[in-house]
């Protein structure tokens, strides 16, 4: 709901692109990689392999992992046609929490492994295929049908009872639309559509306590079906403005099947049993989402603009029938989110761009977890601050190049939070930093063999408090990285990579849970080396 990662898989290139690379850095990690693309007048293809291991930084911590995604397209002079395909598989031995405070910062706690027993195993294939069709001069029909399919097993090591999780879902659907565009007006409207099976078993395997039994604790299926309708349009006012308007009317059904007794977990013994099972049923959530905005294009270089919009996110499955503490029912709707944005944007002005952007957001009927992975429903939040990226070049080869985020994230209005001390109205939330980014100073130069490349980066995270009572704090961290690249042959080039270079003990990730301060370990100061060969 605060954005979206849009992960593209690599076009054809005009141009032969054939490599093969091997990769060897520290603690055990080794990695080869394969990558062929190349492009005709009719068709393309990019095919991209890669099979990785890691010993781990931590003690039994290690993985292995392979990926392979292929994607092809044909061009037509009525139809293009692209299909895409990608296949994971992944083998981790996983690295627990340690406890206590700032153990992170102690030499003889940062390599173990509170939790050698931990692991996850994860696979899943993915495809779709791209139908263009060219209607007219100015309109286009494009229908993209998809399949989807994953298996995850994992022990949930941050738990204290340990319990392990199987789930997996498969998924097909297809995204229609038709776009039209004039010279100052243009639009798209389409239908989506999905329908998935999804399962998910919890089993705990040595008893703990009564209201965390042994067995099985959850073992359902979900059968969910989503339509939706959307339109989008730009209206060229003048040179200079612009008008954006779009909707999506959207419409979930989840048909629920519990597979154990409904109700507790426990037997009548437990006093507050952490599990509980709803019985059958099936639930339905239409949501509507609308944007607008308003575009001024000072020049062919910047623009201003002013965005607001409003959006949604149906519950998950795992919120609505993964119950707890005697709850029968989740009664909980779908997140809302409104937002408004003002942003400048300017394309070298120099050699030097930017984007600036200034937010505030509000969300009503927030579902999460608190730290000690509890259910919250029904929570409002805000959201405000600035995001800013900044890149420049220089003709003698140098380039700098930044992004940071500052910004406040807040509970709004009264929260019933299990275990809270007092009212956390106006409390950060937690895991949230106020600030956070990067900065990358360098320089390259081409040469007969190629480029070469010199690059310094400073990454920075602010500090953030650990539970919703603001109480705990981990203090923030900044690590320094650099990134070489020598060309040392007409079709080879070596990389080496440094992280952590100043060799900092900080935490990738803190907080406080079950009364304890808790963090994932950071690496040391690690190098990697990479040798690629052009074929």
């Amino acid at each position: 709901m605060h954005g979206v990662i849009n992960i593209l898989t690599a076009p054809p290139s005009l141009e032969r692109d054939h490599k093969i690379s091997f990769e060897y850095g520290a603690y055990g990690f080794k990695r080869a990689k394969y990558h062929y693309r190349n492009k005709s007048k009719s068709s393309g293809i990019s095919l991209n392999a890669n099979a990785s291991t890691d010993e781990g930084y931590q003690a039994d911590s290690g993985y292995d992992q392979q990926k392979i995604t292929l994607r092809w397209e044909n061009f037509g002079q009525a139809w293009s046609t692209r299909f895409a395909t990608e296949l994971s598989n992944l083998n981790q031995e996983t690295a627990g929490y340690i406890r206590g405070f700032e153990s992170y910062k102690k030499d003889k706690l940062r390599r173990i492994n509170p939790n050698p027993e931990a692991y996850r195993d994860s696979w899943s294939a993915r495809a779709y295929a791209r139908l263009d069709r060219k209607l007219s001069d100015k309109s286009n029909f494009i229908f993209t049908p998809y399949v989807r399919s994953t298996n995850m097993q994992f022990l949930q090591h941050y738990l204290p009872w340990q319990p392990m999780e199987k789930n997996q879902q498969r998924s097909l659907g297809f995204r229609s639309s038709i776009k039209n565009k004039t010279e100052k007006y243009q639009w798209i409207a389409g239908i989506d559509w999905e329908k998935t099976k999804g399962s998910l078993i919890e089993f705990q395997e040595l008893p703990f306590s009564q209201n965390q039994p042994l067995g099985k604790h959850y073992d359902y299926t979900v059968s969910s079906n989503t339509q939706a309708v959307f339109g989008h349009s730009t209206l060229k006012l003048t040179n200079y403005l612009a008008l954006d308007a779009g909707a999506r009317f959207e419409s979930t059904k989840y048909d629920y099947d519990n597979r154990l007794s409904d109700g507790s977990a426990c037997s009548i013994e437990a006093s507050n049993c952490r599990f509980s099972r709803p019985t059958d049923q099936v639930d339905r959530f239409s949501d509507l989402s609308l944007n607008f905005a308003a575009t001024f294009r000072l020049n062919s270089k910047q623009i201003f603009y002013l965005r607001t919009a409003r959006g949604f996110r149906a519950p998950q499955t795992t919120e609505l029938y993964r119950l707890q503490s005697g709850q029968v029912d989740a009664f909980i709707d779908s997140e809302n989110i409104a937002s408004i944005e003002l942003g400048w944007r300017a394309r070298n002005l120099g050699g030097v761009s930017f984007d600036a952007v200034l937010f505030k957001m509000n969300k009503d009927d927030v579902v999460f977890q608190d730290t000690n992975r509890f259910n919250i429903f029904g929570a409002k939040t805000s959201h405000y601050g600035l995001e800013a990226s900044i890149s420049a070049s220089f003709e003698n080869g140098l380039y700098f190049s930044s992004a940071i985020t500052v910004a406040k994230h807040r509970y709004d209005g009264s929260i019933e939070l299990f275990g809270a001390k007092k009212n956390i109205d106006g409390n950060d939330i937690d895991t949230s930093p106020r600030f956070f980014g990067s900065m990358q100073i360098g320089w390259n130069s081409f040469t007969d063999k190629g480029l070469s490349l010199l690059e310094g980066e400073v990454i920075s995270l602010d500090k953030y408090y650990l539970d919703p009572d603001n109480l705990h704090r981990y203090q923030g961290h900044t690590l320094v990285n650099i990134n070489n690249k020598w060309n040392i042959g007409a079709n080879l080039s070596l990389w080496l990579r440094v992280k952590n270079l100043l060799d900092k003990n900080y935490a990738e990730r803190a907080d406080f849970g079950f009364g304890q301060y808790r963090y994932f370990v950071g690496r040391n100061r690690s190098a990697h080396i990479e040798l690629i060969y052009d074929l």
